[in-house]
Parts: C-alpha cells; sequence; structure tokens
C-alpha cells in the first residue's frame, strides 16, 4: 500500500461519521483526489506501527509564517502518549524549520473529539459557521514549542 493508500484507509475509518453528521457528503474518490492534491503541496508527518499507520499530520503553507493544518488524524487503536508525542514532535521540529509562527485549523462541529484536542493543545476559537470551527495557534505560547 501507499503513503496515499494509508491515509485514505484512516480518513474513511475516522472521518466519514463526522463528516456526514455534519452534513456534508464523504465520498471516497472525491477524497482521494483531495489527498492526492494535499500530498503534492503539503509537509506530511506520520507515525507508523509496523506496517500500519498510526498517525498523521497535513500542514500547508498560507502566507508568510501562517500555515493551515490541513490534516491530523491518529487511528482510534493508537490514540495513545506514544503516537501523539511524536506527532508533536516532529510537528514542532517541522514548524521550526519552517519559520512557522500560526496554525490554523477547521473542525467539523461534530467532531468533539478533535475540538477537544485542540483545545487541549491551546488553539484558540477565532471563527464559525453553521458546520465547522475555525481555531488559531500562535506557536510562541504553544505546548508544542514547550
Amino acid at each position: 500500500m501507499t503513503l496515499l493508500d494509508d491515509i485514505l484507509a484512516l480518513d474513511t475509518l475516522t472521518l466519514s461519521e463526522h463528516t456526514i453528521a455534519a452534513g456534508a457528503e464523504f465520498d471516497i474518490e472525491r477524497h482521494r483526489s483531495l489527498l492526492e492534491g494535499s500530498l503534492s503541496r503539503c509537509e506530511v508527518i506520520t507515525v507508523y506501527r509496523g506496517d500500519r499507520l498510526a498517525g498523521y499530520a497535513m500542514l500547508e503553507p498560507l502566507d508568510g509564517s501562517s500555515w493551515f493544518v490541513s490534516a491530523l488524524n491518529t487511528h482510534p487503536d493508537y490514540r495513545n502518549a506514544s503516537v501523539l508525542r511524536a506527532l508533536l514532535r516532529d510537528l514542532s521540529v517541522l514548524t521550526e524549520r519552517h519559520g512557522v509562527s500560526n496554525l490554523v485549523s477547521h473542525v467539523y462541529k461534530t467532531n468533539v473529539p478533535s475540538i477537544r484536542f485542540h483545545q487541549k493543545l491551546g488553539f484558540d476559537l477565532v471563527d464559525e459557521n453553521e458546520k465547522a470551527f475555525a481555531f488559531s495557534l500562535d506557536l510562541s505560547s504553544s505546548i508544542l514549542r514547550g
């Protein structure tokens, strides 16, 4: 399997329920196409346990030192401190290497675990619409840099 296949399988497992609950459609082939585009322009962090993708993050430059977290996902069987530490460590290294000072992220309102995770990391709620929240994180005061 390729990285694209691994990410698609994980996203299908974890995101389809929240997407549908938010009133959007989760079409696997459309999601595959979106992922292909994202992989060509994003920095990707992966954590594997054996041959299984345990977690990943994709970050995309927006402007200046602000980057968009286009994806951050962990497999339900690997939502533990070890995988989280590895993701956050590599995320910290990536953002420092590229001089990123701010992260922006969007989360469906139906994805309560992700909302809580963003809050735990120190993201601030900056906007919302009927389906989603927009979050922002100033990395100078974040646990990612501490």
